[in-house]
């Protein structure tokens, strides 16, 4: 009887040793869901459907290396990442913006990175664009990507009732440029930059951008309320804190750094 409930006593230490070891195993894995958007986020397979580096990619991982957690980059399209986020599918998607629609279903880091979002256009069209006021697009088609965030001027396209043509991706609008389909389309600066530099020269040319800023877009990772980082924010808003002072966003930004 003695020996009976010896055994069964270790038995009962050895489950609850067990427990935290178990519970960090399943919790140490962070989904980060991404899709092909240079410089950010780069695939290098044909179909650009395997993300694997990019300036985004490398934050992400040495943020998580420093919190020792564990991460896996899965690949979707930007509206079915969004609702992965909001199903709690997946934790943790880099470099959006912020608004009151994703904070519903999302907490919010620190600022990560801050750029001008600025109207293209194409020289075939215009000779050279600018605009003063909102009323100045009125006439204009302008291409906007689906399930982007550009601020107010979400909210003035519908105030003003401008003229949109709608797609999945900015380069499918850079290349509407080039075809005169669209008038202009807004694209954040960085991205647009890499974009540019893998078209042709010729076209590449004919590329310009208005001077006037559309706004100033706060980049952000974003983070699903079901997910077990939600409850980490605190530590990780450290983390990248202590990148931005330590020279380590300036190490993986280069050309492309600005303090915030």
């Amino acid at each position: 009887m003695k020996k009976t409930v010896k055994v069964l006593i270790q038995i009962i230490i050895l489950f609850f040793l067990s427990i935290p070891t178990m519970a960090a195993d399943k919790e140490q894995v962070a989904i980060v869901v991404v899709e092909h958007w240079p410089p950010w986020e780069i695939a290098h397979d044909a179909k650009k459907r395997n993300v694997t580096d990019g300036l985004a990619v490398e934050i992400v991982k040495i943020l998580f290396n420093r919190l020792n957690i564990k991460v896996k980059l899965f690949n979707a399209p930007w509206k079915r990442a969004l609702l992965m986020i909001e199903k709690g599918t997946s934790d943790l998607i880099p470099m959006l913006s912020r608004n009151t629609e994703r904070e519903a279903y999302m907490v919010f880091t620190i600022p990560v990175y801050k750029e001008p979002i600025l109207f293209a256009y194409s020289t075939d069209k215009f000779k050279a664009f600018e605009w003063k006021r909102w009323a100045d697009l009125k006439h204009l088609q302008i291409g906007v990507t689906r399930g982007y965030s550009y601020g107010n001027f979400d909210e003035v396209i519908k105030k003003h009732k401008l003229r949109t043509q709608t797609v999945t991706t900015d380069r499918q609008n850079v290349f509407k440029l080039l075809a005169g389909r669209i008038d202009i389309t807004p694209l954040h600066l960085t991205n647009a930059v890499s974009m540019f530099n893998k078209i042709q020269e010729n076209d590449r040319l004919k590329l310009k951008f208005a001077k006037k800023p559309i706004n100033e877009n706060i980049y952000y990772f974003g983070i699903s309320k079901k997910s077990f980082l939600a409850i980490r924010l605190p530590e990780i808003d450290k983390s990248l804190q202590e990148m931005q002072n330590d020279g380590t966003f300036k190490k993986i930004l280069g050309e492309f750094y600005k303090p915030i």
